[in-house]
């Protein structure tokens, strides 16, 4: 897959803002992307750049009549989207990446791993 672009990044960033999800499970983040469309996700996968495909058809849910597929990103594919979309984005969306590495760092804490980065020397 080639690397986005700064199209890419706004496409993706208007994306994000308008029907994206950030959450934490597993005192791991993801973003989730729903939709009745599984070529809209397959464009999102594109346009970052990662080769995953939408999983689905789940049950209609809320108002829609349509089954919906879902995309998650997770792990690096994850960063590079937050890389790509924050300064791109138009909406108080963008403070959700930061809000879930804190609540990420809290619940460690309160469970005794430790926060630092890996091979970090303690003085």
């Amino acid at each position: 897959m080639s690397a986005p672009t700064k199209k890419d990044a706004i496409w993706l960033a208007g994306v994000m803002d308008s029907f994206g999800q950030i959450g934490i499970k597993g005192l791991k983040t993801f973003a989730k992307f729903k939709s009745a469309y599984p070529d809209r996700l397959e464009a999102i996968a594109a346009a970052l750049g990662v080769d995953r495909t939408p999983s689905g058809p789940f049950a209609p849910a809320g108002i829609s009549k349509q089954p919906h597929y879902e995309l998650v990103i997770v792990g690096r594919d994850l960063v590079c989207l937050e890389n790509l979309v924050v300064s791109e984005m138009r909406t108080a969306k963008r403070q959700l990446f930061e809000e879930a590495r804190r609540k990420i760092r809290q619940l460690k804490s309160k469970m005794g791993f430790p926060i630092g980065l890996p091979n970090e020397d303690e003085e």
